[in-house]
């Protein structure tokens, strides 16, 4: 089968051929393009990954990897739990499938110092991630957020370790991605923009029992 060229035609062969195992070739160098151009297709890489499914033994480990690590660069979007899903048990269990699986269980548990540690643990999965040179940047700013709408203010050292850089680099970091998320460094903390989030709410009650209804409970003593 011809490789596709454009996005219009791979759109038209997961619609036209969704069964079709001589799909998958294409598939997997529509998945590299999207690396290469910095571009996203969830659509088609659903369907890769389906198509391993159906027939495992043409299942790509390389492949289901990279379309989970550029899944991750659109959170808060389901897709990356959406292709775990679909993952065959045996990507699961192979490295570096694992490495990055353990890593994302502690992004989604807020532990963001030790997602960076796991994922610099793994030889391989750094290997992949030089070839996504906006993974990391795209994570950052995104726990950078995250942190923001919780707190006012945070250490800088603190910060810099669940945003897995150097404090040296800190503050680079804050006046390229940070833009309307941090307001100013001032000497060990690092002060962020107001937001709905970060701010303290005033409970405001309205007092919905009148007067009148209170007597008649009362059995009206003033009668």
């Amino acid at each position: 089968m011809e490789l596709p060229k454009d996005r219009e035609s791979i759109r038209a062969l997961v619609d036209d051929e969704y069964f079709d195992h001589r799909t998958i070739p294409a598939l997997e160098a529509h998945l590299m393009t999207q690396i290469q151009t910095n571009t996203y297709d969830f659509k088609a890489n659903k369907a890769l990954l389906k198509l391993y499914q159906y027939f495992p033994e043409m299942t790509h480990q390389p492949m289901v990897l990279r379309a989970c690590l550029i899944s991750l660069m659109n959170l808060p979007s389901s897709d990356y739990a959406a292709l775990v899903y679909l993952m065959p048990e045996r990507s699961m269990k192979s490295e570096p499938v694992s490495d990055l699986l353990r890593a994302v269980d502690c992004f989604e548990r807020a532990n963001f110092a030790d997602f960076w540690e796991s994922l610099s643990q793994s030889e391989t999965l750094s290997e992949y991630l030089t070839a996504i040179p906006d993974f990391k940047p795209k994570l950052r700013k995104m726990v950078l957020t995250m942190v923001a709408r919780t707190f006012q203010s945070a250490p800088r050292d603190e910060l810099a370790k669940i945003l897995g850089i150097e404090d040296g680099r800190l503050d680079d970091f804050a006046a390229k991605e940070g833009k309307g998320v941090v307001l100013k460094i001032e000497g060990d903390r690092v002060l962020f923009a107001k937001n709905e989030f970060n701010q303290i709410r005033t409970k405001k009650f309205k007092e919905n029992v009148d007067f009148e209804s209170v007597l008649k409970v009362l059995g009206n003593p003033l009668a």
